[in-house]
């Protein structure tokens, strides 16, 4: 898959997720950390790596640890906005 689709489709879908936990204090603070993120991304016509993504302290020490596809979004998420090839 094009990377830039893939970035695009992880973005949407992480802040889809994010959005969805209405009452999680860290759902809220990572959105707010990653807003400027997704809205470069949605602006992009060409893929490029955006520089690095570090919130994992967030989703392993709070409510969104319980959420194993939200976690495994947010690293796919950060692989491609840190152009990590996994």
């Amino acid at each position: 898959m094009n990377k830039l689709i893939q970035l695009k489709k992880e973005s949407m879908n992480l802040e889809i997720m994010l959005k969805n936990k209405k009452n999680s204090v860290a759902a809220l603070e990572a959105y707010d950390s990653l807003k400027q993120i997704f809205e470069k991304i949605e602006k992009m016509d060409k893929y490029q790596p955006i520089g690095r993504v570090r919130l994992v302290r967030l989703f392993l020490e709070s409510d969104l640890s319980e959420d194993k596809d939200l976690f495994s979004c947010y690293g796919r998420f950060a692989n491609l906005v840190e152009g990590v090839e996994v």
